[in-house]
């Protein structure tokens, strides 16, 4: 990294200054040595006509975009991010992180503003990597030492370039990568088909009635029926993403960002939305004024989010819209990456890679780079010209060439098949079998063709990722070696699919309809995984090269994509993985992370025979606490393990590919639980109940280490929980005071400032550490429990908190029974939506299959994932419910009143109560001793 000192932006400066004012660089002094680096130079495609020189009021937009700092590191880091025996493996940076460790320093970014600022451009803008100016095309003359001057390129498009490489000073000039906006050629289009195929099968149309759980309204069903196209939820269905969401992974909780340079119109999104009975959050992010005005582009903007939504309905789609300008996407870019709160990332805006700009698509790559560190999942559509990517209906190049940025390594490439009633699949070709593109436009009666993108980069090396497939050589790169190929995965993009734009319901296809949906299903994916899956496509290479076909991946063995029927069908589809269709279409289901819902037996000795339960297990490793089992046998929803040798209480999770799963269930080795039913019996009965005041009330032999019931209190007490480390407890008071017995005191939230009261209390495994939470949902960790996040947007005030038997999650319940997760808390299901007939008031885990009970005022009791054991909701309460909690073997749990009265279900014991006795102050918590 070039270290500067203050000075250096002073000369700098100065230099500048004298320059605008006539002195010559070479004798002027003080000033440092000017240069010209070739790469800054916008190429001009060869055979391109001049059409005379720009005006001087053009308005011109110009990105500096600076070089990254430890660029070796990050490849390195990068590297071992996708490599499963790294320990860095799906490890991804923090918010922030990047900038930390790869940003240009704060004395590279004054030093070149300075020399902005001096030049005459004075709006500089600094955004991440990149300081953006707006200008005139006059000032950029002037001040970079070029000509600008239009063009008519070879493709018909009237572009304007910069002669020459730009004028800058040597000693800033390996700190700037690129410079945006000396050309405006390759302005980015949306990869649609708007005339796009019925579907077609020799036998009837098969239906397949709610869709993904979706019952579509009349409109769109009729426009579908009539015109024999899909909806986007049959074709979900298709690939298997009902059984995704059926699971719970329906993107809740995750934010799936689209990359827009048009505006969307929220009237015709909500409308599909109602249309579906779907409830996304869709929220509308504006860059650099909003996007460009354009019927198509807008058509493009609707459809991404209607089609991120068909498929993810949990999740928030944020639409990021800037102009349709090379500086406007990469600012949209620049802003999706730096915010770093979407999971998933989906563009189905494309240029043809031959006449896209090198030093736009350097600093794109750049960003895509820095998402895929951040554990981002980025997709982009790979066009609707086939081969040719610049063919443009019949109107441009038939040279081969491929989309960008479909072509980054750091990004998944989408390409299109073509999807028929029987659910039969082939690459997307409308112009396969015919002669030539002018017959096939013929034969369509008039319509321009269209075909899945793919074939080999001219400008991208092959990844270490990608394996090489025939026809993936390439003479570009030296000594013979290989390209980027493209797509990576692929879906329908051939067949019509029915979305609303335009106040209408109408079928489109393209890759841009492929793109989204790949982006949703990483974010329902998301929802199940303990981390993000980040980059997908060497995730995907390696379910297709480990026996993934069948079980995660369809595999497309038929059509090609020559659309200009001049490149003698080249990128023909085959088995396994192809250039045409790349590893093939989703089964979404066995994308999953893998979820150990159950055990036949949650205590044992090493060597013994136990059948692991769930969802997603096709793959999946299966570990108990950080050992590996030994696989016997598996299915998708069952695997047979050989137990491994270990001792204490450790949690049983699966891993594959694409990370780990966020349900385990709990397993005990020999003394980690009683053996025999009598000493589990004992064991159930020891609880404890506490007051208001912090009186202590004990039963079943829980030994007894204090109270605070004859201390004065400035607030109530509101729950406990017991320390599994030291077997003594803490509880905490409304204003977030902790007063801890025979347990370690971590810090409380006494004088945080809450601006709400504290209402639950809970621990992490193995003790050490506790969470807080308030009713508008603030969570405050303590000790080693880790800070995973507070809740938002609340439905109803939070009344609970539970902890993931591994301490790595929580859940926090509200009155009306909605839960919100975080970390590993698997999402089980809620009661929000569903008439209650008294509040919700407590939350308890189950320690047995990581699920967990909700609790009324009236006892009623709620499982998710959680077996019911009885409920005291039919019976008369003399005082309401006011806790609850699970016996250490997850197969029972109390329930405490306010007049301190308990009621056992279960194996939970019966040892006592405080029911019919005076009590200075009400019951507000119940404890199991550990």
């Amino acid at each position: 990294m070039t270290r500067w000192r203050s000075t250096a932006i002073v000369v700098i400066a100065l230099a500048m200054a004298a320059a605008a004012v006539g002195v010559p660089a070479a004798t002027a002094g003080a000033a440092p040595r000017w240069s010209r680096p070739a790469r800054l130079a916008p190429p001009i495609p060869r055979g391109s006509t001049a059409l005379g020189a720009v005006a001087d009021d053009q308005t011109l937009s110009l990105g500096v975009v600076l070089a990254p700092s430890h660029p070796q590191e990050l490849q390195a880091l990068l590297a071992a991010q996708r490599d499963p025996t790294s320990a860095l493996y799906g490890r991804y940076l923090a918010p922030g992180e990047f900038a930390r460790e790869f940003g240009p320093s704060a004395d590279q970014i004054d030093a070149v503003t300075a020399w902005l600022h001096a030049s005459g451009f004075g709006n500089a803008t600094v955004a991440g990597s990149a300081i953006t100016v707006r200008t005139t095309a006059g000032t950029a003359t002037h001040a970079l030492g070029i000509a600008m001057e239009r063009y008519r390129t070879p493709d018909r498009h009237d572009s304007y370039f910069a002669r020459s490489a730009p004028l800058v000073p040597s000693a800033i000039a390996d700190d700037i990568s690129t410079i945006t906006g000396l050309t405006d050629s390759g302005a980015a289009l949306p990869r649609l088909d708007v005339t796009p195929d019925a579907r077609t099968a020799s036998a009837a149309p098969r239906p397949v009635p709610n869709a993904d759980g979706l019952t579509p309204c009349s409109g769109a069903k009729t426009e579908a029926t009539t015109g024999n196209f899909f909806t986007a939820d049959q074709v979900g269905a298709l690939y298997g993403i009902g059984n995704l969401i059926s699971q719970g992974q329906t993107g809740a909780g995750k934010k799936i960002a689209v990359v827009e340079l048009a505006p969307h119109i929220a009237a015709n999104t909500t409308t599909y939305l109602t249309c579906f009975g779907l409830h996304n959050n869709v929220t509308t992010v504006v860059i650099d004024g909003g996007g460009t005005p354009d019927s198509n582009g807008t058509l493009e903007a609707n459809i991404d989010i209607e089609e991120a939504a068909t498929q993810a309905p949990g999740a928030a789609i944020v639409s990021y819209e800037g102009p349709n300008t090379l500086s406007g996407e990469l600012d949209v870019y620049s802003r999706i990456v730096n915010d770093d709160t979407a999971v998933a990332v989906s563009t189905s805006w494309g240029t043809c890679e031959a006449s896209s700009d090198p030093a736009f698509a350097a600093a794109i790559g750049q960003l895509l780079a820095q998402a895929a560190a951040q554990g981002q999942t980025v997709v982009a559509a790979s066009g609707d010209n086939g081969s040719e990517d610049c063919f443009g209906s019949g109107g441009g190049s038939s040279h081969l060439a491929v989309d960008t940025p479909a072509d980054d390594t750091n990004i998944t490439g989408v390409g299109g098949t073509s999807l028929n009633s029987s659910g039969g699949e082939s690459v997307w070709n409308d112009c396969a079998g015919i002669s030539s593109y002018a017959q096939c436009t013929t034969d369509n009666g008039g319509n321009p063709g269209g075909a899945a993108g793919g074939g080999l980069s001219n400008d991208v090396d092959r990844p270490s990722w990608q394996p090489l497939e025939p026809g993936g050589t390439c003479s570009r790169v030296a000594g013979g070696g290989s390209c980027r190929q493209v797509p990576d995965v692929s879906a329908n993009a051939g067949t019509g699919e029915i979305f609303r734009s335009g106040n209408a319901y109408l079928p489109v296809g393209g890759t841009s309809i492929a793109a989204p949906k790949i982006a949703a299903i990483a974010a329902d994916v998301d929802t199940a995984c303990t981390s993000r899956i980040g980059d997908l496509a060497p995730k995907l290479v390696a379910l297709a090269t480990h026996a993934g076909y069948d079980t995660s991946l369809k595999d497309v063995t038929t059509g090609e994509n020559d659309l200009a029927r001049t490149n003698a069908n080249l990128f023909g589809a085959r088995a396994g993985i192809d250039i045409a269709t790349g590893v093939g279409t989703p089964i979404a289901a066995g994308w999953s992370c893998p979820q150990v819902r159950a055990l036949s037996s949650t205590h044992g000795a090493a060597g013994a025979h136990l059948t692991v339960t769930g969802f997603g297990l096709e793959t999946a490793s299966i570990r108990f606490g950080s050992t590996p089992a030994t696989v016997l046998s598996r299915t998708a929803t069952s695997v047979t393990v050989t137990v491994p040798a270990g001792s204490g209480t450790v949690a049983v999770r699966g891993t594959n590919t694409m990370g780990s799963g966020t349900h385990t269930v709990s397993f005990g080795y020999p003394g980690s639980l009683p053996t025999n039913p009598e000493a589990r019996a004992a064991g159930n009965r020891a609880y404890r109940t506490v007051a208001s005041d912090g009186g202590i009330f004990d039963f079943g032999g829980a030994p007894f280490y204090g109270s605070t019931g004859d201390i004065h209190l400035n607030q109530p007490i509101v729950a406990m929980t017991s320390d599994r480390a030291t077997g003594g407890y803490w509880f905490v008071a409304r204003d977030g005071g902790i007063f801890g017995f025979h347990a370690p005191f971590l810090g409380s939230a006494g004088s945080a400032g809450l601006d709400s009261p504290v209402v639950g209390m809970a621990s992490i495994a193995g003790g050490k550490g506790y969470w807080l939470t308030t009713a508008s949902g603030q969570v405050f960790a303590f000790g080693a429990a880790p800070d995973l996040g507070s809740a938002s947007n609340l439905h109803a005030p939070v009344v609970g908190i539970a902890a993931t038997s591994d301490g790595l999650g929580y859940w926090l319940a509200g009155s009306d029974g909605s839960i919100y997760r975080f970390g590993d808390a698997a999402n089980n299901g809620s009661m929000f939506g569903t008439p209650l007939a008294r509040p919700i008031v407590g939350i308890s885990p189950d320690p047995a299959t990581g699920g967990y009970w909700m609790v009324a005022t009236d006892g009623g009791i709620f499982g998710f994932h959680a077996p019911f054991f009885g409920s005291t909701g039919a019976i008369h309460l003399n005082q309401p419910i006011v806790g609850i909690a699970p016996t250490a073997t997850g197969k029972g749990y109390r329930m405490v009143a306010r007049d301190g009265g308990i009621f056992s279900f279960g194996d939970a014991r019966f040892a006592g109560s405080m029911g019919g006795s005076h009590l200075n102050q009400p019951m507000v918590g119940l404890a199991t001793a550990p």
